[in-house]
């Protein structure tokens, strides 16, 4: 029996000597090996749980986020020795967009952790979010009010930004000023005169002049205004006076034509992996209808769809095989090309998950190892037996 127990005294798992390869299980434990991506991306790592102090955090962008539409992508995980066992129901957060102290926007809260497993992780999508103004900062929010009791604790990772639409530039309307112009007084001076008049000079020089009309003693002297232009004065019997005026311009109403937005195709995507499928969802934002097609890059696969004005439609993609691990790239165009964007992480398998047992044969004098993979991922290990003694 002594040599018995030196066997097991010596017996342990290192890297090195015998291989096996242990194919996946049904079921296991998630990991946190994720990552945001986007045009812009801010690295969190902070905790946040249901207490006062701990519950909500401050983070301030060194480059300010510009107006416009924004897709938003989070990342989150919890994990510790024997949560398995526990029954935590909100660990979710919220993320705010500040700009000084005004909440511009807010999307959450996020997907609660997974429980029944030491280590859990979730990703979200969210989008389209206006920002109507310049953002400066960000508060990661725990989805529970600190004055309601328990813990939920979860550590908010990280957040993608991609900036789907720029904001529209303003338009301003200048009325036209309409001008009326009066037209100018005419004055007519008779010409007729006794035999014995005398003759007027027929050049009148472009100013305002006064002709002295010779009458008998009961006649008075009219004076006559000339406008700044040469007048002819016919002879006597004849009528004196300037040219006929043009009609007054016809004044001109202004008109602004109501501001059109037109299609504004936006996508959003995540992973089914309980259907294996990668589901698009293409949403129109603008107020006219459109047609697009939406493809998955790396299966070469697009599908035509009608999108009226405010409307949307869902599309689904089959998961690749061999992809997981991988970031699989959606695109949306039009006839003029593409219009929107979107990446989707395909992780659907949890990590290996090596278990041994080991049982002491006295009817044999041997020892019986085992080993299981609780894991949805194959894994090599390496056995090595030693005796002591």
């Amino acid at each position: 029996m002594r040599r018995l127990f030196s066997l097991l005294s010596g017996l342990s798992l290192v890297a090195l000597g015998l291989g096996f390869s242990l194919g996946p299980a049904s079921a296991g434990d998630g990991g946190n090996d994720g990552g945001c991506r986007g045009d812009v991306v801010v690295n969190l790592d902070v905790w946040v749980w249901s207490r006062p102090g701990h519950d909500t955090y401050q983070f301030g962008l060194s480059q300010p986020l510009e107006p416009g539409t924004w897709s938003v992508s989070t990342e989150s995980h919890d994990g510790y020795e024997g949560r398995a066992i526990t029954n935590q129901l909100h660990e979710q957060w919220m993320l705010e967009f500040l700009s000084g102290a005004t909440v511009v926007a807010t999307v959450g809260p996020t997907t609660d952790i997974p429980d029944g497993t030491d280590n859990g992780t979730s990703s979200d999508h969210f989008g389209p979010v206006i920002l109507s103004q310049p953002v400066d900062s960000l508060r990661v929010v725990h989805y529970l009010e600190s004055t309601k009791g328990g813990t939920d604790s979860v550590t908010a990772d990280c957040v993608g930004l991609d900036l789907i639409v720029p904001p529209l530039p303003t338009t301003t309307t200048v009325a036209p000023t309409t001008t009326t112009t009066e037209p100018p007084t005419t004055t007519t001076v008779p010409t007729t005169v006794p035999p014995t008049t005398t003759t007027v000079p027929t050049t009148v020089p472009p100013t305002t002049t006064t002709v002295p009309t010779t009458v008998p003693p009961t006649t008075s002297t009219v004076p006559t205004t000339v406008p700044p232009t040469t007048t002819a004065v016919s002879p006597v019997g004849g009528t004196v006076g300037p040219p006929p005026s043009p009609p007054p311009p016809t004044p001109t109403v202004g008109f602004t034509a109501p501001l059109v937005r037109g299609p504004i195709p936006l996508l959003q995507a995540h992973v089914d992996c309980r259907a294996g499928t990668i589901d698009a969802t293409v949403v129109n934002d603008g107020d006219q209808p459109t047609a697009v097609d939406v493809f998955l890059v790396e299966q070469s696969a697009a599908t035509g769809i009608d999108l009226p004005a405010g409307g949307s439609s869902l599309v689904e993609f089959d998961i690749p095989p061999e992809s997981e691990g991988q970031v699989l790239r959606l695109v949306v165009s039009d006839p003029a090309g593409v219009v929107d964007t979107g990446r989707v992480l395909v992780d659907c398998e949890s990590p290996a998950d090596i278990q041994a047992s080991l049982v002491v044969r006295c009817q044999d004098d041997s020892v019986q190892l085992s080993l299981f993979n609780r894991g949805q991922e194959s894994s090599v290990v390496d056995v090595l037996v030693e005796r002591s003694g």
